[in-house]
């Protein structure tokens, strides 16, 4: 992105619009140790193992239902029950048994890391030789630190210690829930009475540190990385070692490569929170000090510099002085969009998803849960993963906003780090380690998972960037306002909503798909497909309510009460330009529609006059017309929303939806209509149908047709203002 800054805004207030980085990445520390944690756990040995007769029972019982599952695509049902009623009464004491030692490891480690947490500060306190700092030996340094916490604006102040032992100039907060230390070295007080603007520069920075409220999670960070050494990786490294001993070399390796990486990940991740959180408290004490201070950077010139490159850096706790001296100055700003957190999470939260999916699928087979298992297991840690992303691109968002800088490609971007990150994450599961223990094997996986890994990162980028366009419409009405914190929490909850969904569904039909494929028949896995993907899509009211939400939300921005005031006030550099005209023309639908219908009307009349009643009365010409119906009205849609996408001067397949939308309902009416005039009946089963029906296809082929109007025409706008100009995004 081109820096084109905005005149009077200070490049330092946008790190703290939104939770920080280091929030966010501790969050991500959670999700990678538990990630890693549930695949050591499961590959220790548990007591209850399934009976092989059983399991071949339950495998003939597989077979049988996959001689029904063609039967079936006539319905919008699951076309083959992944998991049969043999196959759980088989699995259920083993899962029940592994869900349980894997409960009890999470809670051992949770509670190991939280006693190591509580201990830490006395750990520190005794190995360091801390004493306290009393007020009747200093009294002109404890009122001077006392001043210091009130210029910080912390409402409890911490507890101040010395290492008199210590000749270095340096500082060091640490301890634990409401309660903190403040370590000062004895070279530190010396320099309180010969450099006072240095001393106030490495105390000013230590408080920022409880000013941010990331002491505590980096102490926890620390803790729970011995918890996860102690409770998670020791014993997996002695079962290891005990399988190699009994020869079972090959399972031992393919195990432990992926041992290696999610250890690593854990790694980087814990260091980039403790590195991070300096960065903050940079920012924050230069703030403190104000524009005519200069102590700061010159104590950051005065840090030694590491030796070793970019790779030895992401090994380490604190950051480089050059980066440090490059944020105090602007030059590195701490809301670029986080590439890394995107692919980590993304392949952490995937290793527990398609492990907690086998669960969930052994645990409630024969229930009438069965069909939800793939949504609870989603719902465990995707929503995860778009918090951690998402609330890095509306950070982006905002800091673009005020510089007028180009957010081109941000939210494709982040979407591509995503979508690899959960395809590896899947990969490095447990249950493909099983499935890939051979060069053919692997082979078979990687040209299987290849389109769906496609569908994925697509349907990813187009809802990354929906939710650039939600942000950059919504913080420009909103600008610096506590109301940014809502709107930013509802679109990643309805982004979170539709990502569950789909990957649930997608993840159905892929399993579903692959059982069909032994078969050995092309066509027959093409016939299950489309088919059951049709009769999935037109039957979804989910889906109905997301075209709905697609471009409701980022119009219903224009309708918020702050508007006015933001507007009003867009002199103060916290609130983004005001957005260019968008205006939702409902008319552009009602043609479309009108035409719809008079046609529909001819059709019946040709009908009626030339095919007798009888015939027309059976079930498969009524389907074949249902059909023929739904598809004329889902493409003169797809016409009128390109129609409406070439004609929008910004957004066009937002408005192209909306489009589509009201077309759409209106020729449900005309199509409802026309039954009754013709003798037939309708009640609210058959509406509800018709509604779904109609609109759902009309919406993903006007969403083609939109998006292809819009990439070829390149004159689409994510957002508004000077960095609309030169950000070109296909969903405007």
């Amino acid at each position: 992105m081109t820096s084109t800054s905005l005149p009077g805004v200070s490049p330092r207030l946008d790190a703290f619009a939104f939770p920080s980085n280091t929030s966010l990445r501790f969050v991500l520390l959670l999700v990678s140790v538990l990630g890693a944690s549930t695949f050591f756990f499961r590959t220790l040995p548990v007591g209850a193992v399934p009976d092989e007769a059983c399991m071949q029972t339950s495998f003939q019982s597989a077979e049988a239902q996959l001689q029904g599952a063609m039967a079936r695509l006539t319905t919008a049902d699951p076309p083959v029950e992944m998991t049969s009623p043999v196959e759980a009464a088989c699995m259920r004491p083993y899962v029940k048994a592994l869900t349980l030692r894997i409960s009890v490891g999470m809670a051992l480690l949770l509670g190991v890391s939280a006693v190591l947490f509580w201990l830490l500060p006395a750990w520190t306190l005794r190995r360091k030789g801390l004493v306290p700092l009393k007020g009747a030996q200093f009294p002109e340094l404890m009122g001077h630190l006392d001043g210091l916490c009130r210029e910080a604006g912390l409402q409890r102040q911490p507890r101040f210690v010395l290492a008199p032992f210590n000749p270095s100039p340096s500082g060091h907060v640490f301890g634990r829930t409401r309660r903190h230390w403040v370590a000062l070295s004895g070279g530190l007080v010396k320099q309180f009475q010969s450099d006072r603007p240095l001393f106030d520069a490495v105390l000013r920075h230590e408080l920022a540190h409880l000013r941010n409220a990331d002491v505590g999670k980096a102490f926890f960070s620390v803790a729970l990385w011995w918890g996860f050494l102690l409770v998670a990786l020791l014993p997996y490294l002695l079962q290891g070692l005990t399988h190699a001993m009994k020869s079972a070399w090959p399972w031992t390796l393919h195990t432990a490569w992926r041992m290696v990486v999610l250890t690593g990940l854990v790694v980087l991740v814990r260091n980039s929170v403790l590195r991070v959180r300096e960065l903050y408290a940079d920012l924050r004490a230069s703030e403190l000090q104000g524009p005519e201070g200069g102590a700061l950077e010159r104590v950051v010139a005065a840090l030694p510099r590491p030796k070793g490159g970019r790779w030895r850096e992401l090994l380490r706790n604190h950051p480089p002085p050059e980066s440090r001296a490059r944020v105090l100055t602007g030059e590195q700003r701490l809301s670029r969009p986080a590439w890394g957190e995107a692919f980590a999470v993304g392949l952490l939260a995937m290793v527990a998803f398609a492990d907690m999916d086998q669960f969930l699928m052994w645990l409630l087979a024969g229930t009438p849960l069965r069909d939800f298992t793939r949504e609870g297991a989603a719902l465990a840690f995707i929503p995860l993963a778009i918090c951690i992303t998402g609330l890095g691109l509306w950070r982006t968002a905002f800091s673009a906003s005020r510089r007028g800088e180009s957010l081109r490609g941000v939210g494709p971007k982040l979407a591509l780090c995503l979508g690899v990150g959960l395809v590896l994450g899947e990969f490095l599961s447990f249950d493909k380690a099983l499935e890939t223990m051979t060069v053919p094997l692997f082979a078979r996986y990687v040209l299987g998972s290849l389109p769906w890994a496609l569908v994925l990162v697509a349907s990813l980028a187009l809802l990354f960037q929906w939710m650039t366009v939600c942000a950059l419409e919504w913080l420009a009405v909103v600008g610096a306002s506590r109301a940014r914190y809502l709107a930013c929490a509802a679109c990643l909850l309805l982004v979170s909503a539709a990502l569950v969904e789909w990957l649930s569904q997608l993840t159905l039909l892929r399993e579903s798909a692959k059982v069909v494929k032994e078969g050995g028949n092309p066509a027959r896995l093409a016939l299950f497909i489309g088919g059951y993907g049709y009769l999935k899509m037109t039957s979804s009211g989910f889906l109905l309510m997301t075209s709905v939400v697609a471009w409701a939300f980022p119009w219903a921005a224009r309708f918020w009460p702050q508007r006015r005031e933001a507007v009003a006030t867009s002199s103060d550099p916290l609130v983004p330009p005001r957005p260019g005209p968008w205006r939702l023309d409902w008319r552009r639908g009602v043609i479309p529609s009108m035409v719809f219908f008079f046609l529909l009307l001819l059709v019946r009349l040709v009908l009626v006059s030339s095919v007798e009643e009888a015939t027309r009365r059976t079930p498969l010409f009524l389907a074949v017309f249902f059909a023929g119906q739904v598809w004329f009205a889902a493409l003169l849609q797809a016409a009128a929303a390109a129609l409406a996408a070439a004609r929008a001067p910004r957004l066009g397949v937002l408005q192209g939806l909306f489009t589509a939308t009201v077309s759409g309902a209106l020729m449900t009416v005309g199509v409802l209509g026309l039954n009754l005039l013709f003798g037939g009946n309708v009640d609210l089963a058959f509406v509800w149908l018709t509604l779904k029906a109609i609109l759902n296809l009309g919406a993903v082929l006007s969403l083609v047709a939109a998006l292809g109007v819009c990439a070829v025409r390149g004159a689409g706008q994510a957002g508004s203002g000077p960095w609309s100009e030169r950000g070109r995004l296909p969903l405007a």
